[in-house]
């Protein structure tokens, strides 16, 4: 099951096969072995409350001894050297990172309309989100994007791993 509050994400999900829902995860009832939430969601969730909502909410959907899976932006590796403008043949992405209040805004500028879009991110701190993932799960594992190697300060991109 895929889910996601935009209608347009669900449009675009169900051109591939499967089954996706217009709904927030508080409406889902189904008991499920494992959640997957990659491409940083994490970092459009942007105050505190709404992220131990979502932690709380997929706790409430995962059989006992499920998994929550997610990658999300590194603040440690932020703060240590911020990300870099990308250039493609198609498009530029500005990355603006505030190191004060750990935002991220992303600027896409393209001569492809579908390619043009803002960005606003937090960038959670690791302590932070295993002070949370603490209160829902009882093993937490953090490797570097999508790998089984220990994270590190320079991974900008991580992957967690929690047993409920």
């Amino acid at each position: 099951l895929g889910i996601d509050p935009c209608s347009t994400m669900i449009k675009l999900a169900k051109t591939k096969p499967g089954n996706f829902e217009c709904t927030n995860l508080s409406n889902i009832k189904d008991k499920f072995d494992a959640s997957i939430s990659m491409f940083s969601v994490i970092n459009h969730i942007n105050n505190l409350k709404d992220l131990s909502k979502f932690f709380n909410d997929i706790n409430t959907i995962l059989k006992d001894e499920g998994l929550l899976i997610f990658d999300c932006f590194n603040n440690i590796a932020f703060n240590k050297d911020n990300p870099k403008k990308i250039k493609q043949d198609n498009y530029i992405i500005t990355p603006e990172f505030n190191k004060f209040d750990a935002t991220l805004n992303l600027l896409s500028k393209s001569n492809i309309p579908e390619l043009n879009y803002k960005i606003n991110q937090r960038i959670w701190s690791v302590d932070i989100l295993k002070e949370l993932l603490n209160n829902y799960f009882k093993s937490i594992f953090i490797f570097n994007n999508l790998s089984f190697t220990p994270a590190n300060e320079n991974n900008y991109k991580i992957t967690f791993i929690c047993q409920k």
